[in-house]
């Protein structure tokens, strides 16, 4: 075997290793109560999702943000259209509650293995995974209770 065909081999191996070390998981939306599959998508470590619906009490603008981290959900804060939505989720939250410029924020740090929603029919949800967005009454039905999981 020749130097050149070694080099070649040896590029392929490790060309092989890194992709199977970077392969993204599956995001899934599922819709349990009927045993369906709603949406999958792929996506890599550091995904940035968020959930945002506007808050049955206040009227207002909430937005919960996760990362993909470890094959979970990292729970990076919430946040409020009102400084009062935020008071309400946390009276005495441990970080205080931020001023930002989308809203009154609380940090979390909460790791999740899943997340649970139901989709209200005077709400309207949307599902974000970096920079795509996804109406959710596009792929379910008001009321329906929805499931996100990630899954290698």
């Amino acid at each position: 075997m020749t130097v050149g065909k070694m080099i070649h081999i040896l590029f392929l191996a490790f060309s092989l290793s890194l992709c199977q070390a970077v392969q993204a998981e599956k995001l899934v939306l599922e819709e349990p109560e009927k045993n369906v599959t709603l949406c999958i998508w792929n996506i890599n470590e550091g995904a940035e999702i968020s959930l945002s619906y506007t808050h049955s009490l206040y009227g207002v603008q909430q937005c919960e943000e996760f990362r993909m981290i470890d094959g979970s959900f990292f729970l990076a804060g919430v946040c409020f259209g009102s400084y009062d939505a935020a008071l309400y989720y946390n009276d005495d939250p441990s970080g205080g509650i931020q001023y930002r410029a989308d809203g009154y924020y609380i940090s979390e740090g909460k790791y999740l293995s899943e997340i649970f929603f139901k989709l209200a029919g005077c709400v309207r949800h949307v599902l974000r995974i970096d920079n795509e967005t996804v109406d959710l009454y596009a792929v379910a039905a008001a009321g329906a209770a929805l499931r996100l999981s990630i899954k290698p």
